[in-house]
């Protein structure tokens, strides 16, 4: 009798299982390809340029200054106008500013890197938002970036659904 009713439980939690795991509904999405149709994203990368182009000439106006700098202290000390205390002054002063130069540029690349994820992450906020539209509205229970599948069939591709619902 035991061993009956052990066999039923067995059972019982087998067909559960195989019934759950038949009732999950998968799907998947090409967000790079939507990525790159969203006309936001053009705007944006537009944007990051002119940021970059902003960063760009400062740093060359900090590079221009400092070699006119530079230019003007071997002239001095060509010509003898300038002693060995001011050279020697003005050379640290130099150095200085040129490691501000490296650690501005230094900087520019992570001001940048931020730049970038404040322009692109509404946009991924979007095309994420859209994608649980889909998932809710079609009863999938996960979607998943097509990049991270060797394979799936093309019939749960959803990627179309989710570039309607964006407009695109």
């Amino acid at each position: 009798m035991f061993q009956f009713k052990l066999s039923f439980a067995v059972i019982g939690f087998w067909l559960l299982t195989a019934t759950s795991i038949n009732a999950q509904s998968f799907a998947y999405v090409n967000t790079s390809e939507i990525l790159a149709e969203t006309p936001a994203l053009e705007q944006a990368e537009r944007n990051l340029e002119a940021f970059q182009k902003q960063l760009q000439e400062k740093s060359q106006v900090m590079v221009e200054i400092f070699q006119a700098k530079v230019l003007d202290l071997e002239d001095k000390i060509a010509k003898g106008e300038i002693t060995p205390v001011e050279k020697r002054n003005q050379t640290e002063l130099l150095q200085k500013e040129q490691q501000n130069i490296g650690k501005f540029e230094q900087e520019m690349v992570s001001t940048l890197q931020d730049k970038r994820d404040e322009l692109i992450q509404p946009i991924y906020d979007r095309i994420n938002e859209a994608i649980k539209l889909v998932a809710q509205e079609q009863g999938y229970n996960a979607i998943f970036d097509q990049q991270s599948l060797l394979f799936a069939e093309e019939s749960i591709d959803v990627t179309a659904l989710v570039k309607a619902k964006l407009g695109i």
